[in-house]
Formats: structure tokens, sequence, C-alpha cells
């Protein structure tokens, strides 16, 4: 467990360091309640919006109000109301969906626009102020401190963060560390899912979505797919590999352009190959030939020998 300064101490130093807090004149458990504002909430290391408590990975926090079903890890706040940038603009404290790539505003309405003075520059990375580029930030970042607790162990019993169950049990469910009752969920075990540590609804409302280390839960919007953690309009952007790229207008569209790879194939031999394989077999394919296409360059320059597997040689000069 971790003191009140968040310094990990033995799980028996509690005469030391006691888990008692104060919240309101009542006393409390941290490794159980939540206390905002005086009032305490069920539930450890929730995040905190005024007197109300929530999960950052399924609300945001803006000026004290709370909006559900977006991220606090990847929204902004437009006023009190927070949205997601890669999928929305805020113009004029009013959010609108966004219809390309590198949309802006214009007052209260969107413009297609992706310079900066004379810097041409990636919105979803850098803001533009005055003229100057400057990076940007989605969301906050947050750490939360996680308690573990010594449970004796019998019979078929595991631990679920802080506490014990048994995990070959119908009723319960552990999302990475978070326990869940399914009956009083009303939920059936075959049919319950983990999006981290948020057990999804029934049926195909939400669509979670991960990369190492994060998972996120979205409402399942028509033509959206999951890019790692992100949930973006596949119509504005396309994935390769983990990494969202903005697809190109179609009157700018060059047809030996590869998605993904930031490059124009020439008309050779190899480069019309690259093409055939992203069209027949996606972005994970093609990168695996054009490694294959780099070590054959490489080997053609005598920079490596790997025809014959021997150690690699470089020339001094």
């Amino acid at each position: 467990q971790v003191n009140r300064f968040g310094i990990p101490v033995s799980a028996h130093a509690g005469k030391f360091y006691g888990r008692d807090h104060f919240c309101g004149g009542l006393k409390y458990d941290v490794l159980d309640y939540t206390s905002c504002d005086k009032v305490l909430h069920k539930g450890a290391g929730l995040s905190c919006c005024g007197n109300r408590a929530f999960n950052l990975t399924q609300a945001s926090c803006c000026e004290g109000r709370l909006t559900l079903n977006v991220s606090q890890l990847v929204s902004d706040c437009c006023g009190c109301r927070a949205y997601d940038p890669l999928n929305q603009l805020c113009c004029g404290s009013q959010i609108l969906t966004r219809t390309q790539p590198h949309s802006k505003c214009c007052g209260k309405g969107p413009y297609n626009g992706a310079s900066c003075g004379s810097q041409v520059y990636n919105p979803d990375i850098n803001i533009c102020c005055a003229g100057q580029l400057s990076n940007r930030v989605l969301g906050k970042n947050l750490i939360k401190y996680l308690s573990l607790h010594r449970h004796s162990r019998w019979g078929n019993k595991s631990c679920c963060g802080g506490k014990a169950y048994d995990p070959s049990s119908d009723q319960m469910k552990c999302c990475a560390g978070t326990l869940y009752n399914l009956q009083v969920q009303d939920r059936l075990s075959e049919e319950a899912q983990c999006c981290g540590t948020v057990l999804m609804e029934a049926g195909n409302n939400q669509t979670c979505c991960s990369a190492p280390g994060l998972d996120l839960l979205y409402p399942t919007q028509s033509g959206f797919t999951c890019c790692g953690h992100r949930y973006p309009n596949a119509s504005l952007w396309s994935c390769c590999a983990g990494v969202l790229h903005p697809r190109s207008e179609p009157h700018t569209t060059n047809k030996n352009m590869i998605p993904g790879f930031g490059m124009t194939t020439s008309s050779t031999t190899e480069g019309k190959v690259l093409l055939v394989i992203y069209g027949l077999l996606g972005c994970s394919a093609t990168i695996l030939f054009f490694n294959l296409f780099l070590e054959r360059v490489i080997t053609m320059l005598g920079l490596c020998d790997g025809a014959t597997g021997g150690e690699h040689t470089t020339k001094s000069g």
C-alpha cells in the first residue's frame, strides 16, 4: 500500500500510516472510498469534478461540469463541455463535427486549413496562436496510485486490486484490478466483457479501443474504427501500424501515393508491387515488403552481407 504522500509502505505499517481519513466529519477508508468536497463516494482512486466523483477513462470534467462518454485522457474543453478534438471542433464555444483532418475555426464555423503564418503544421499536434506554433496537449496527464492488499489464500481465491475473489465464480468479474458483482449488474458471465478497468454494457453500443497500457471505451458509431486507443472517423483518418494519418482530399490524391508511408512510389517494378500489396493486403503486409525491399537495397550497395549472412562491414574514409 502507499501512504498519504504516495510513498510505498509495508502492508503491516497501518499503525504508522493509517488508511482512515475524514470526510465531512465521517471516517472512511481511502482504499474503499473517494472524498470530493466533503462528499463521500464508493470506489477508491476516483477523480473529482466539484463534489462529484468519476472515472477519468469514462468521462471528462470541464469547469466543474461532467461530460460522459469521452475520456479525459483524450479530450479538450469547449467551455464547460468536453469534446474529442480528433473528430470534433470547438468553434465559438460550439462543438462541431470535424469534416476534414486539418479543419480549423473561422468565427463560429469550420474551414479546412493547416498553415500558421508561412509554416505548414498538423493541428492535432500543434496549435497556432498569433502566428506562433506551440505543442498541443490533449487532455490531462493524471496519475492514480494503486494500493495493494494482502489476503490469506484459500481455495481458488485470487486478488483483484485490493479485494479477494474466486475467478471460477460466475458471479464476479475482475477488470484490470476493479471487481464487479455481475448479479448486481444483472449480467451473465459469458456476456461480461472488460475494457481496461470498466465493465462494458451488454450489446453492441460500446467499442473498446486498446493500446499498450491503455484501454478506452467509446459509444459505437458507424464509420468509426479503432486505431490504438483512439476512435477516429475512418473517412477522415487512415490507420497504419497504430499511427493516424489524415486522408488526402479526392482532388489532391496521388494515385501512386501509399497512405501511411508519406511517400510516392516510382514507376519501378518494386514501386508497383508496393501499390498492389497495399491494395490487396493493407498496411501491415506493405510494411513487411517495404522492409525486405530496403534490405535488398542495402545489400546491393554493399553495406551488409545479406547473401551469406556474414558480419556487417564498413569502410572508413
